[in-house]
């Protein structure tokens, strides 16, 4: 009796211990194991990618800087032309009309555009005089480096006669003349000012304004004369030129060599900043890092020694403590400027993902573990009390059955214990074990298929496809592992009404879902649940070939709901025999929880594509505007001054004329390709509007007469289906600009009652349609309109002949078109 009992209690525990405790021990140890090797991975590819973030942004800088340090060049030199021997001109262009001031200094008036200042300090003379003449005249070429480009707040020269040309003339302040920088004579006492052979940038320092400047030194017949440059206002600069946000709580910002900083955004007083407001970028005018960062932070900069490491290094990482937890630090030096990029990044942004997953991994671990200890203690009791109420006259059918649940432990289901003979407890047991055994490899295998449907399910989340066709293949694991006849997905549209989106079968049936989708009882249930957002079971008749048979079905309707947002409802329905299970019922509950998520996951998707398409085209857009058209900027301005040195060479003039008319002609198709590049901002705004807006910036950046017409109320348009019209319209007139060499365009929008339809006509060049078709690589733009058009379950045709123009005609119907569920 002992002996068998000490076996019943280790039959009991041993299972136990083995199913339970230590494989949810092992488990739990080794998901902790790869939740720590996923933040270990992640803070090393931290540093990996902050360094190149950092040197990016640096390459970026120094060529936008660099741009501007050869316009302060192209200056000094045509200056340094001006002025020379060959230059200097004798008795031409007066100069403006000065005025003398009582204290010395004289200035051109304030109607003036080009503003003049001589300093008490000047030695005036014939060659004094000769030189402002010389600079007056190269007064036009300061217009032209301003009104050129925005970003420059004002060009200057500065001479060692103690002089100062500037434009636009902001030496007049409601009719008071106001010297530069508070001087009391001294013209040349500036940051930037001095002898030198190399561009010179300066940090933020008050002149008129605050300003950051960058200047190139002006030598004639190799004797210094003074300096050239431009003036930024440090607004501006930060505004237009730097970016400031990495990520979402990280930020980015330029300091000197000596830790003097150019600007500093408002996050850093989240972090790195003492209590100090950052508003106003002049209260870190003259002030360091050191200077502004609180005690804890100033300290650990200090001891990293980041001036030294710089000298030698052209980037530096370093991690450091902050009042908000500890953060990530990157450096990177310009080459352009003697400035450097900086870098910081909250630690705890970029191991959220580790964490996140070690907090799900422990939540799931218990819950698993408690279950094991629930089913086996539920084992034990079941097989000690058996054992124990008759044990004595029982041992060898005990014992068959402490071998039975040793062959389950080891993972044999199919095994079944022999049943003694005769009609008695110990038979009516062993049948119940058996049966037991039975349920349970057939409930593990139902839950098997189940966790395995719902895992396909969730799979589909991770692959980029249409909707549409990403909920039918959800639809079809489902049925199949829910065991149900059909299933479908029945969408809720903006405006309230249903439609039949997605159906697990094939298009026949389909087609006999939208017929009965309207019709009671099946439209009663669906408006049933929209209004109590609860599941819905009923039973319906469905007419076969035989108009007299009738089908007799069992349906159940379930919410699908996503942030406490209904989008629409999961039907499932089978043969009035087979019925809907309870545990199928439970399972297609959590079908229709995965519907939910797996609709959010795709919507984000195409919302992330879109972002990263707009984002990239607006950084193309930027880089292209500040290099390449600045560069052929820089190009027309050196022809221009050619053109005045070269006037009595007959045979250059009409090269530098020709090539003139080319640079004007590529900057005209920069203009263009900029504004295609760059995002029209017409997403909030109907499609009429949006129509009008792609229609004037054709016209604007290209000069063909764009005309629309509009017949019907736009306004009336469901959202989806204005934006994927406006799409097709932009990639239309897009095309036009490209290939048509049109001189109209005619957009015309009809709205019927059933019926969108949007023509584009040109009277363009047109193309054969048979050539393009027979081409191996298809023309994207129209690819791209067509998948457009039958995403919106409409038709795109495209009808051209060469010679006379090209029509292209969008037809869309105001039904089943998918609104709602996609942004693509």
């Amino acid at each position: 009796m002992r002996r068998l009992s000490i076996l019943f209690i280790a039959l009991g525990l041993v299972p136990m211990l083995l199913l339970s405790i230590v494989p949810a021990y092992l488990q739990d140890r080794t998901n902790r194991q790869t939740a720590e090797e996923a933040r270990n991975s992640l803070e090393r590819r931290a540093e990996l990618d902050l360094n190149q973030m950092a040197l990016t942004y640096a390459v970026h800088y120094d060529t936008v800087f660099r741009t501007k340090a050869e316009t302060a060049n192209m200056l000094a030199e045509y200056v340094s032309r001006r002025l020379s021997n060959q230059g200097v001109p004798h008795g031409a262009l007066e100069l403006p009309e000065l005025l003398q001031l009582p204290s010395g200094w004289q200035a051109v008036g304030e109607q003036s555009d080009v503003g003049f200042l001589a300093s008490p300090l000047a030695k005036r003379g014939d060659v004094f005089n000769q030189h402002q003449r010389a600079a007056w005249q190269a007064t036009d070429l300061l217009k032209a480096v301003v009104d050129a480009d925005p970003l420059i707040r004002s060009a200057f020269f500065i001479t060692e006669e103690q002089t100062i040309w500037l434009y636009p003339n902001l030496f007049w302040e409601n009719g008071q003349l106001v010297l530069p920088g508070d001087m009391e004579s001294d013209l040349t006492d500036r940051p930037y000012y001095g002898k030198t052979e190399k561009t010179v940038w300066t940090s933020p320092y008050k002149d008129v304004d605050m300003v950051v400047t960058v200047a190139a030194p002006v030598y004639v017949d190799g004797e210094f004369f003074g300096m050239a440059g431009l003036d930024f206002l440090l607004t501006t600069l930060e505004e237009d030129i730097l970016q400031t946000d990495v990520g979402e709580q990280g930020y980015m910002f330029l300091m000197g060599a000596d830790g003097k900083l150019i600007n500093m955004p408002q996050k850093a007083s989240a972090s790195i900043l003492s209590t100090e407001d950052v508003s106003d970028q002049q209260e870190l005018f003259n002030r360091t890092i050191y200077d502004v960062a609180t005690p804890m932070v100033s300290q650990q900069l200090r001891d990293l020694d980041i001036e030294q490491k710089l000298s030698s290094e052209s980037s530096y990482f370093a991690q450091i403590g902050t009042p908000s937890g500890p953060a990530y630090i990157a450096f990177a030096r310009l080459d352009s400027a003697p400035w450097n990029v900086v870098l910081v990044e909250p630690v705890e942004e970029v191991t959220r993902v580790a964490s996140q997953l070690s907090d799900k991994l422990a939540g799931v671990n218990q819950a698993k573990f408690w279950l094991s200890m629930i089913t086996s203690l539920g084992f034990v009791i079941v097989v000690m009390i058996g054992g124990f109420v008759t044990l004595r006259s029982l041992a060898l059918p005990i014992q068959a059955l402490a071998d039975g649940a040793e062959r389950i432990r080891e993972g044999d289901f199919g095994y079944q214990v022999a049943v003694p003979e005769g009609d008695n407890e110990m038979s009516q047991l062993t049948r119940t074990f058996n049966a037991m055994v039975t349920s349970v490899k057939g409930t593990l295998d139902e839950n098997q298929k189940e966790f395995d449907a719902i895992n396909q399910i969730a799979d589909l989340a991770n692959h980029y496809d249409d909707i549409r066709t990403t909920l039918t293949s959800a639809l079809e694991i489902a049925r199949q592992a829910a065991d149900v006849d059909h299933l479908a997905f029945s969408l809720i549209r903006r405006h309230g009404e249903t439609t039949l989106f997605a159906v697990s079968n094939d298009k026949v049936a389909r087609n006999n879902w939208m017929a009965t989708l309207n019709e009671p009882p099946l439209n009663d249930a669906i408006h049933q649940v929209i209004a109590s957002r609860h599941q819905c079971i009923f039973s319906s008749s469905q007419e076969t070939d035989d108009k007299e048979h009738h089908e007799p079905r069992q349906c159940i309707l379930l919410p699908v709901i996503s942030k406490e947002q209904l989008l629409g409802t999961l039907i499932a329905c089978v043969s009035w025999q087979d019925e809907i299970h309870e545990q199928n019922r439970m399972f297609l509950s959590a079908v229709a929880n995965h519907f939910a998520t797996l609709v959010e996951n795709i919507r984000l998707q195409h919302e992330a594509r879109d972002l990263i398409v707009f984002e990239e085209r607006c950084r193309l857009a930027r880089d292209l505007h500040d290099s390449v058209t600045q560069s052929l900027f820089s190009i027309s301005l050196t022809i221009e001054g050619l053109k005045s040195v070269c006037r009595e060479e007959k045979d250059v003039m009409q090269i530098l004329q020709d090539l003139s008319g080319e640079i004007g002609e590529v900057q005209r198709e920069m203009r263009t390709l900029i504004n295609e590049l760059h995002p029209l901002d017409v997403e909030g705004e109907d499609l009429e509007r949006s129509l009008h807006v792609r229609a004037a910036s054709l016209q604007r950046s290209s000069g063909i007469d764009v005309t629309v017409r509009i017949s019907g109320n736009a306004g009336s348009i469901p959202p989806f289906i204005a934006q994927n019209l406006s799409r097709i319209a932009q990639e239309a007139l897009s095309n036009v600009a490209k290939h048509a060499s049109a001189q109209k365009v005619e957009l015309q929008l009809d709205i019927e009652p059933d019926v969108i339809r949007l023509k584009i006509i040109d009277d363009g060049k047109g193309f054969d349609p048979k050539i393009v078709a027979q081409r191996n690589i298809p023309n994207l733009g129209l690819v791209s309109m067509r998948e457009r058009a039958e995403l919106l379950e409409g038709s795109l045709q495209i009808r051209s002949e060469a010679g006379k123009g090209t029509v292209v005609t969008a037809d869309i119907p105001l039904r089943n078109s998918g609104e709602g569920l996609s942004n693509e």
